[in-house]
C-alpha cells in the first residue's frame, strides 16, 4: 500500500471513530428528547394509546440497529477475531466488553466493532486495504444517516425548539398524533 493509500484509510478510520462518538452523543440526547416528549405530551400521548389497542411489549430503539450495507463476512470475521480474546470463557476474557462486542454484531455496528479492535490491540482485524477502506465507507453513511433520523423525530424537534414557536409547533405535532 503506498503512502497516499496509508493516509487515505487512516483519514476515513479517524472519520469513522469521530462519527462513533458522535453517534453515541446524539443517542444519549435522542433519549432525553424522547424523556421531555413523554412527559410533556403524557396527557395526549394517553389518550392517543387509549384510542389504539394495548401492547404487552416495549418497542425496541428504532435507532440501535444501523442500517449499514456492510459486507457480512467482514463483520462475521471481525466479531470472531475480538470474541477470541473477549469471551468470558477464555483466560483473557472480559464479560463487559463481550457484551458490547455482541450488542454491536447484533446492531451491525461496524464501527463499534473496530472501536473494539483497536482497544484489544487486534491491528489483524483490519487489514489496511481497498476493501476495508470501503466498508468503513459504508459504515460512515449509515452513521451519518442514522444521526439525521434521529435528529428529524418529533421528540428531538421538540427538545430543540425555541420557546417562542413551541406553542405553534405543539398545535401542529397534536394534528400529527391526532389528538
Amino acid at each position: 500500500m503506498d503512502e497516499l493509500q496509508k493516509l487515505r484509510y487512516k483519514k476515513t478510520r479517524q472519520q469513522l471513530r469521530y462519527l462513533q462518538i458522535e453517534l453515541e452523543e446524539t443517542k444519549l440526547v435522542y433519549a432525553q428528547s424522547l424523556d421531555k416528549f413523554n412527559m410533556e405530551f403524557s396527557e395526549y400521548l394517553a389518550k392517543q394509546s387509549d384510542k389504539q389497542e394495548h401492547s404487552d411489549t416495549i418497542p425496541d430503539n428504532p435507532f440501535e440497529r444501523i442500517e449499514s450495507d456492510v459486507d457480512e463476512e467482514i463483520l462475521k470475521e471481525i466479531y470472531k477475531k475480538i470474541a477470541v480474546k473477549v469471551h468470558p470463557d477464555k483466560q483473557t476474557g472480559n464479560e463487559e466488553k463481550f457484551k458490547i462486542l455482541n450488542s454491536a454484531n447484533k446492531n451491525k455496528d461496524y464501527g463499534a466493532m473496530l472501536e473494539l479492535a483497536d482497544e484489544l490491540n487486534i491491528e489483524s482485524t483490519v487489514p489496511y486495504n481497498e476493501h476495508t477502506y470501503n466498508q468503513m465507507k459504508k459504515q460512515i453513511r449509515a452513521v451519518i444517516e442514522t444521526v439525521k433520523k434521529m435528529q428529524c423525530t418529533i421528540a428531538w424537534q421538540w427538545n430543540h425548539i425555541e420557546d417562542n414557536q413551541r406553542p405553534i409547533y405543539k398545535d401542529h405535532i397534536l394534528k400529527q398524533i391526532q389528538i
